[in-house]
C-alpha cells in the first residue's frame, strides 16, 4: 500500500473501528499524522513562537485522534487481537 493510498484510506475509515488494517496501511498513517504534527509546530513556531506551536500541534492532535484510534483498533484485528 502506498503512502497516499494509505491516508486515503484511514481518512475514509475516519470512525470504523471493525475490519482490517495492513501494516503498511497503520504505520504510513502513523507517519503523516506525525509529519503533519512537525508541521504545525514549525508552521506554529515562526508565526508566533512556542505558544502557537504547541497549541497548532494540539489541534492536529485533536482532528487526528479518532482516525488514529480506528486504525490502531483494526491493526489490532489483523494480528488477531481484540481492539477493545
Amino acid at each position: 500500500m502506498s503512502f497516499s493510498h494509505a491516508i486515503a484510506t484511514c481518512m475514509g475509515k475516519y470512525a470504523t473501528f471493525s475490519g482490517r488494517a495492513s501494516r503498511s496501511e497503520f504505520w504510513w498513517f502513523q507517519l503523516f499524522v506525525v509529519l503533519m504534527s512537525w508541521g504545525a509546530q514549525i508552521v506554529g513556531a515562526t508565526q508566533g513562537g512556542p505558544e502557537l506551536a504547541f497549541v497548532l500541534s494540539q489541534v492536529v492532535g485533536l482532528a487526528f485522534l479518532f482516525p488514529v484510534l480506528a486504525v490502531g483498533t483494526r491493526r489490532l484485528h489483523d494480528v488477531g487481537r481484540s481492539g477493545w
